[in-house]
């Protein structure tokens, strides 16, 4: 899902999410991004912008001769440019 609404003088909000999930036989996971953000786009081509980002993995194997799992997480404020072309 994504989302961009204009505030007036050249800024925008833009708001991301993102999932992604998958289990096959001994193996399960998900991938997850979430991001909030405030772009400034003085030129219709160019623009820099502030936010702030969460991006979770979570893998898990269950298998007769090996159980484990990866639980990893970011997030954190952004700071980024973007440029259209």
């Amino acid at each position: 899902l994504h989302g961009t609404w204009g505030l007036g003088h050249d800024l925008w909000l833009s708001a991301t999410a993102q999932f992604f999930s998958l289990s096959i036989n001994e193996y399960d996971g998900s991938l997850q991004d979430y991001r909030i953000g405030l772009v400034w786009q003085p030129k219709s081509w160019a623009g820099i912008g502030i936010g702030y980002d969460r991006f979770t993995v979570d893998v898990d194997v269950d298998t007769s001769g090996f159980d484990g799992a990866l639980d990893w997480t970011y997030d954190g404020p952004i700071i980024f440019y973007s440029v259209n072309f």
